[in-house]
């Protein structure tokens, strides 16, 4: 394999990610290409692409939120996305079937979370099927148990991974009453 990059998308890149979807999810499931460009548009800080000589191989986004239950549908399309939200909500990493085995999914994941642990997200959510549960389990993801959604008439569980507390969260403060001029 040559060398593959993992670059923030452009709008330019939305054709060849709705080709993915279609490519790596079924029919119900896969985002439409306007789903994309609105996810583009709105957080395009949370939308990332594998390229390998050009090509996009693959690719993951997300949205954040206060929410630490994700069932709602309708975050998929960015309602109640928050950008300053305390969780990190990945919908969907896609990588194209002539890619997959490769350690590109592992590389998107990877890049993702330390792109929400800088925004200071306490935590990356997800929903994925019983056949993911054991990938999203070596990639350091707690199992967050069954989901509530019921989307595309498909069981769904909920997966997390902790981020570590930012700095200013952990850091001891004195008592400014109690300080001596």
């Amino acid at each position: 394999m040559n060398k593959l990059t993992i670059r923030r998308v452009e709008r330019n890149d939305v054709e060849s990610c709705a080709t993915l979807e279609k490519l790596c999810y079924s029919e119900i499931e896969a985002a439409t290409r306007e789903y994309l460009a609105k996810r583009i548009e709105v957080y395009p800080d949370g939308f990332y692409v594998a390229e390998l000589d050009g090509r996009i191989i693959g690719m993951i986004n997300s949205g954040a939120t206060h929410k630490d239950d994700i069932t709602d549908e309708e975050l998929k399309n960015l309602v109640g996305h928050v950008r300053n939200g305390k969780n990190g909500v990945i919908f969907s990493l896609a990588v194209h079937p002539e890619f997959q085995l490769r350690g590109i999914g592992r590389k998107l994941i990877e890049k993702i979370i330390r792109v929400l642990e800088e925004k200071q997200k306490q935590k990356v959510v997800l929903l994925c099927k019983d056949d993911l549960i054991g990938f999203y389990s070596a990639l350091g993801f707690s199992y967050g148990g069954r989901s509530r959604s019921n989307f595309g008439g498909f069981t769904w569980h909920q997966m997390y991974y902790e981020l570590p507390l930012p700095a200013w969260m952990i850091t001891q403060h004195h008592n400014s009453a109690s300080l001596e001029f």
